[in-house]
């Protein structure tokens, strides 16, 4: 089976726009790829990348690249700064203030 015959029994299309400049003046020449995919919500789609590739693009942004994978794998999320003992102690007690107050009706 092709995997154009699989893609389309599944009714999955995929589009990749393309762009490419190539300028007359003999500067370099440019491609852009488009935006990256979208979620349904509308926010831009997170890769899943493994350690190796990672290591790759660092390497590559040590040199100059840039690009939408480097940005997220450089960037820091709400994990990447673990808690202290005393913020889940604090976070623990708002949680459970929140649940044994009486509810207004």
């Amino acid at each position: 089976m092709k995997a154009r015959e699989f893609l389309s029994e599944r009714g999955i299309n995929i589009n990749i726009p393309i762009n490419i400049t190539i300028p007359g003046d003999g500067e370099d020449i440019s491609v852009n790829a488009g935006d990256g995919p979208k979620n349904d919500d509308g926010t831009e789609q997170k890769y899943s990348v493994s350690p190796l590739q990672q290591e790759l693009e660092l390497k590559k942004a040590e040199q100059g690249k840039e690009s939408a994978l480097l940005d997220q794998i450089t960037t820091e999320d709400e994990y990447s700064q673990p808690m202290s003992v005393q913020d889940h102690l604090d976070t623990l007690k708002k949680i459970y203030k929140e649940t044994t107050e009486p509810k207004e009706a």
